[in-house]
């Protein structure tokens, strides 16, 4: 169907499983297509040129998704990768120049050199856990491209794989610093590098990441936001007799908005620490905090940083006939209380769990 210029829709049956090289190159009025579920792969430069093409279904057998199979579809705006995918090759959706959003399978191990170059309206991009190699400039000059999520199986980024993207937000769950090339991320070093627990060192140290401005730590703090308050979830430090919460608005964290000490004065309990702090009166956004573990001489133990969001979303009051409720509250000494009462309270749930809550 090489250049049928006035072809509009295809629709690939369940019994096809072969799309061959060029199939539809350059059938530049074809909008939709549908490809089924016997199709192995798609071959390369299929859909090539095909610059009215906006959406697209991808069956659930095709493994590979060939060079040049979607090269400069300009008009495609999303599609999805289904988890039969394996490989998405080279120049697989280059200068896709209206697509914004991308699902990539989790059974994708190697994305290919180009294979999402200039795709500039892609706005942010997930690669999952199977996947271990980037290739090189596979999303270079993606210049709507402010956030990417790096699965925790990804062991090379090669050079300029996203050099000329505007990322703000980075994150790699990979506690290995990934090996990178030249130029991976040229110039955003100023964005936010989120890391797991205890890996800011390592990259801190490594090559091209070691360039990245502000470090920040992840995971092992989690934050619930609901109405009037954040609940920081804290693994407890062994020797810990002090947590410090520091809220800023500001990724520099130099505009401190809100603090609480969490001072223990008895016996820390074997269990994660949760600390509760009104953000009553806080405008919606992002913030930024670090909690600080201190021992009795005011050593520091840990420092975690991390980020989370205000928004209309995220403020919801969580309620069921079957939530886990207050059975009985504790002050630090073990004594029995009949309410609230300002200061350090235990709190055991009616699911036998317990939690210290700080009471103003």
């Amino acid at each position: 169907f090489y250049r049928c210029s006035s072809l509009e829709s295809v629709t690939i049956p369940n019994s096809v499983t072969e799309i061959g090289i060029n199939a539809f190159r350059d059938c530049t009025s074809l909008t939709s297509v549908t490809i089924g579920n016997s199709v192995k792969r798609i071959d390369n430069g299929v859909f090539m040129n095909c610059s009215s093409l906006k959406t697209v279904s991808i069956g659930d057998s095709v493994d590979r998704i060939c060079w040049d199979a979607f090269y400069n579809c300009s008009s495609l705006e999303s599609v999805i990768i289904p988890n039969s995918v394996s490989l998405i090759e080279s120049n697989a959706f280059y200068k896709c120049s209206s697509l914004t959003s991308v699902s990539i399978g989790n059974s994708v191990t190697d994305i290919y050199s180009h294979a999402f170059y200039r795709c500039s309206s892609l706005e942010s991009v997930t690669i999952p856990n199977s996947v271990t190699d980037i290739g090189n400039e596979a999303f270079r000059d993606c210049t709507s491209l402010t956030s990417v999520t790096i699965g925790n199986s990804v062991e090379y980024i090669r050079s300029y794989a996203f050099s000329g993207t505007n990322l703000t937000s980075i994150k790699s769950l990979n506690t290995t610093p990934p090996t990178c090339g030249d130029g991976t991320f040229s110039n955003c070093y100023n964005a936010i590098l989120e890391v797991p627990a205890e890996a800011k060192e390592a990259y801190s140290k490594a090559n091209v990441w070691k360039n990245f401005s502000n470090i920040i730590e992840f995971a092992t703090v989690k934050v619930s936001i609901q109405e009037k308050k954040a609940t920081f979830y804290i693994p407890t430090t062994e020797n810990a007799e002090t947590y410090t919460v520091n809220v800023y608005s500001d990724e520099a964290m130099t505009q401190l908005v809100d603090y609480t000490i969490y001072d223990i004065t008895g016996k820390i309990l074997p269990m994660a620490t949760t600390l509760e702090m009104s953000i009553d009166g806080l405008e919606y956004g992002l913030y930024y905090y670090d909690v600080i573990a201190k021992s009795k001489k005011g050593e520091t133990l840990k420092n975690y940083t991390g980020t989370f969001d205000i928004d209309l979303t995220g403020i919801e009051n969580i309620s069921s006939e079957n939530e886990n409720f207050e059975v009985a509250r504790y002050d630090i000494y073990g004594r029995l209380l009949t309410e609230p009462t300002k200061g350090i309270n235990i709190i055991k749930m009616s699911d036998g769990s317990t939690r210290k809550v700080i009471v103003k």
